[in-house]
């Protein structure tokens, strides 16, 4: 069971040094950011419009490595405890 677990962390981290996407974190935190900024009003309509494709690129990012993590859970949880790999991430960040 232990070595599942380190082999479960091990891919994870590999999953996570892969070029194409960002940190889940780290656009979170951007788009709090940016969801900050257009609520202020303060701003140029072009500086705005800027904000807003970025934020839309990031809601399209984060919701394709929340939909990457959930089928990585259906994959390890799926075959009786065994792990699986596949690799999912470059067809959802490519």
């Amino acid at each position: 069971m232990h070595d599942k677990r380190k082999k479960a962390k091990e891919l994870m981290r590999m999953d996570a040094k892969k070029d194409g996407c960002e940190n889940f974190e780290t656009s979170m935190a951007r788009l709090e950011t940016i969801v900050g900024r257009l609520e202020s009003a303060e701003l140029p309509l072009d500086e705005m419009v800027a904000l807003y494709e970025e934020g839309m690129a990031l809601v399209t990012g984060c919701g394709a490595r929340l939909d990457e993590a959930e089928m990585r859970i259906l994959m390890i949880s799926g075959k009786d405890g065994a792990i699986e790999k596949k690799d999912v991430t470059r067809e959802m960040c490519g």
